[in-house]
């Protein structure tokens, strides 16, 4: 079973994790490129860095793991709690991991702390924004915009859990998904207040 699904901009590589442990890297065709074999229990999220060619996964052994193409660890982020979800910044400099603990983590590619997102609950969805300044947050009826200071500076809310949150390419606006049944388009904004566009 496959957890979680990412693709290179470009859309020649697409990523995989799943229930079998480990993460693999595809052709556009379809051909399987390279297999990534280091998580002791399922792959919950991944992510790629275009500036690096590394692939960056999570899972439910409580590891973050950055890989090389060659399926080699260039680093290893061990958490307290299930690593739902991963990020990487578009410029390369960051990496985001949304946990089942009440944080999420922004760290830069060492793998040291840079700040703690104080989420109250399991983070199903993590993203950086466009001009990286920012990171989006889904979970427990909320997606959240926070600043690489770990400040919360705005709330999209639903009446059921969040399971995706993420930028426009242009990062004018904010999609989130929700178990209540509605997608909502909102404007991006760093007021306090959130008005929604539509729902979809």
């Amino acid at each position: 079973m496959i957890y979680t699904l990412a693709s290179s901009p470009n859309g020649d590589l697409f990523f995989s994790g799943g229930k079998d442990t480990k993460a693999r890297v595809w052709s556009r065709e379809g051909k399987l490129q390279y297999t990534f074999e280091g998580h002791s229990s399922t792959v919950l999220g991944i992510a790629y860095d275009s500036n690096t060619g590394y692939v960056f996964s999570g899972g439910y052994d409580k590891n973050a793991f950055l890989w090389d193409l060659e399926g080699n660890i260039i680093l290893e982020i061990p958490h307290d709690r299930r690593v739902y979800s991963v990020a990487v910044s578009h410029n390369g400099e960051y990496l985001a991991t949304g946990t089942s603990d009440t944080l999420s983590y922004i760290w830069n590619t060492e793998g040291n702390l840079i700040a703690e997102l104080p989420t109250d609950n399991t983070t199903y969805s993590i993203a950086f924004s466009p001009n990286n300044q920012y990171v989006l947050t889904a979970g427990k009826s909320d997606a959240f915009l926070w600043d690489l200071e770990g400040n919360v500076l705005k709330r999209y809310p639903h009446d059921a859990t969040v399971y995706k949150a993420v930028f426009s390419p242009d990062g004018t606006k904010v999609l989130t998904g929700s178990w209540d049944r509605t997608t909502k388009l909102w404007s991006f904004c760093r007021r306090p207040k959130y008005d929604y566009l539509r729902f979809l």
